[in-house]
């Protein structure tokens, strides 16, 4: 019993911990990563732009379904100061799956252990979105995980952060 509250209170600090690095209306933590294309990309550079960090997986059907949802949004707002990256939480070995999947797309994607973005948290739960405002600071916190993402619903929620 006692290994079990000990375990339960560690989980507890553990997650009090990981909310506090990632607090809506506080500056986002850092974020880099390198796509698949070899290109380094970083949150701290994108100052004065909107960017959504997007964690997904080819084997989530949730998360199939949503990209064309997103690039759609992407296409029409990307010269708004609108930045996507996708990252895939596949194994190294599915890259190829990755790409394939992703090869009609337009936003940047990358591979999560070509991240660094401790401060996010163990990525277990997919789809999981934050959003970054034009000064860094983070204005969604993971809100797309419910799976109800449609075009109105990105229009509501970010369109005004292009502003």
């Amino acid at each position: 019993m006692l290994k079990v509250l000990f375990y339960t209170l560690m989980f507890i600090s553990s997650q009090s911990a990981f909310s506090k690095d990632l607090e809506e209306g506080k500056l986002a933590p850092s974020f880099e990563a390198i796509t698949i294309k070899g290109e380094r990309l970083s949150l701290a550079e994108q100052t004065g732009k909107t960017v959504m960090i997007h964690y997904w997986a080819t084997w989530c059907p949730t998360c199939r379904e949503e990209i064309p949802i997103f690039n759609a949004y992407f296409k029409k707002h990307q010269k708004d100061g609108l930045v996507m990256i996708f990252v895939s939480i596949d194994e190294p070995n599915d890259l190829s799956k990755v790409k394939e999947m992703m090869k009609l797309y337009e936003f940047p994607i990358a591979m999560e252990q070509d991240t660094k973005a401790k401060a996010y948290g163990r990525i277990w739960r997919i789809p999981l979105t934050f959003v970054v405002d034009k000064k860094g600071v983070l204005r969604k916190n993971a809100w797309f995980d419910d799976g109800n993402i449609s075009e109105a619903v990105l229009e509501k929620n970010i369109t005004p952060l292009l502003q």
